[in-house]
């Protein structure tokens, strides 16, 4: 009789410790689980600016662009998740060139694709808009070569940007969509009442600095927004 009230309270103790032990585990695959799941805080509704590396691998989808505004300055533009924040294309452009022409960055929540159809909804009938991305991504200085016509005779459909540059004194700063340039072609008026015609040369960036020939005494390149095809 004894015996058997021994063994009894042994399978007694071995079944709490059992019990004990599993729930013990269970605790412990909770919590681990629990801890798998959980993302830290913050890290979804923070807003992060595109990297230059996001920038160059983005051409499916641009998380920058070149912009030249005819009218209106470049201001921050609110999209799906994020916003496309300006920024100078040139950081030794003077104010009135900066005004006009920038860099639109995508500024948005983690893993988010950058909104360009928010960007392109502000875009005016003369306004332009170029990627920035792949080879492309950084603005460049650009060569010209004069000529002594354009060819826009010989351009079928719809081509050229009415406004794609800003003319500084002897600067010119230009964005050149790929869907509107062809030939890269520009003409430049003159204070003596002359024109002056030009082709882009050597540039794999869509936004350029270029630095106008010089002219003689008393002659002066007209200031302000150009045309090129």
């Amino acid at each position: 009789m004894m015996r058997s009230s021994s063994l009894s309270a042994r399978s007694s103790l071995v079944a709490r410790l059992a019990v004990g032990l599993l729930a013990s585990a269970a605790a412990l695959a909770a919590a681990g689980c629990s801890g798998d799941v959980v993302e830290p805080s913050g890290e979804e509704g923070d807003e992060v600016a595109s990297s230059e590396a996001e920038v160059r691998a983005s051409c499916n989808s641009p998380r920058r662009y070149f912009a030249v505004r005819r009218e209106s300055a470049c201001v921050e533009v609110s999209g799906y998740r994020g916003r496309w924040v300006p920024e100078a294309i040139f950081a030794d452009a003077p104010e009135t060139m900066s005004a006009g022409t920038c860099a639109y960055r995508w500024v948005g929540k983690k893993y988010s694709r950058a909104d360009g159809d928010a960007l392109r909804r502000t875009l005016g009938a003369y306004d332009a808009l170029a990627p920035a991305c792949g080879a492309g991504s950084l603005p460049d200085i650009a060569r010209i070569r004069p000529i002594d016509a354009m060819d826009i005779h010989g351009m079928a459909g719809s081509v050229g940007c009415d406004v794609c540059g800003i003319v500084k004194e002897r600067r010119l700063l230009a964005v050149l969509p790929p869907d509107r340039i062809r030939s890269g072609q520009f003409a430049v008026k003159l204070s003596d009442g002359t024109t002056k015609m030009f082709e882009i040369e050597g540039a794999e960036s869509r936004a350029v600095s270029i630095d106008l020939p010089a002219l003689p005494e008393g002659v002066a390149y007209e200031q302000g927004r150009i045309g090129i095809y």
